[in-house]
């Protein structure tokens, strides 16, 4: 058994007094040395932490897998230029069926330019001077991505560039 100290003149303090005193210094001193729970309160008091860090490393994983997607399409969409360059309405439709983001007409822009051997621009249907005409197509595709658990949009775009003639 802890002893313990008197706490005052024993004449002024009844031993009644003393012996309450003594044993909430026993029980302090019991809650103080205690250590049982104290792994349970660290975990309550890091578990809202480690939860929002988890949420938005969550978010940022399915925002690049739509990154990914975005571009996937946009390589679609190059690979039937490469096959088909005459309709751009046709590749516009290829990025929007390979994709799973929902897509629409409005988030795909395909565009063709052509441009001589020495750099100058010159309409498709147009002669260069010096060589063949270069004819490129270009496939832009947008997404604004909406985090599940974060504020705000992400923009998400790809682009391709590709030399067809």
């Amino acid at each position: 058994m802890v002893r313990c100290r008197a706490w005052l003149n024993s004449d002024i303090m009844t031993k009644r007094t003393n012996t309450l005193l003594c044993a909430i210094q026993q029980i302090t001193r019991r809650f103080v040395r205690c250590d049982r729970g104290v792994s349970a309160v660290e975990m309550a008091l890091i578990s809202p932490v480690l939860l929002i860090v988890f949420l938005g490393l969550m978010d940022y994983g399915i925002a690049v897998f739509d990154k990914m997607e975005l571009n996937s399409s946009v390589r679609s969409g190059s690979q039937h230029a490469l096959i088909n360059s005459a309709s751009l309405t046709a590749i516009q439709t290829t990025v929007i069926g390979s994709s799973n983001l929902g897509l629409t007409t409005s988030d795909v822009t395909v565009t063709s330019t052509c441009e001589c051997s020495d750099g100058s621009s010159v309409s498709c249907a147009g002669v260069c001077a010096s060589d063949n005409i270069r004819q490129y197509i270009t496939i832009t595709a947008a997404y604004s991505y909406v985090p599940i658990f974060l504020p705000g949009n992400l923009n998400l775009s790809s682009t391709s560039i590709i030399r067809v003639q």
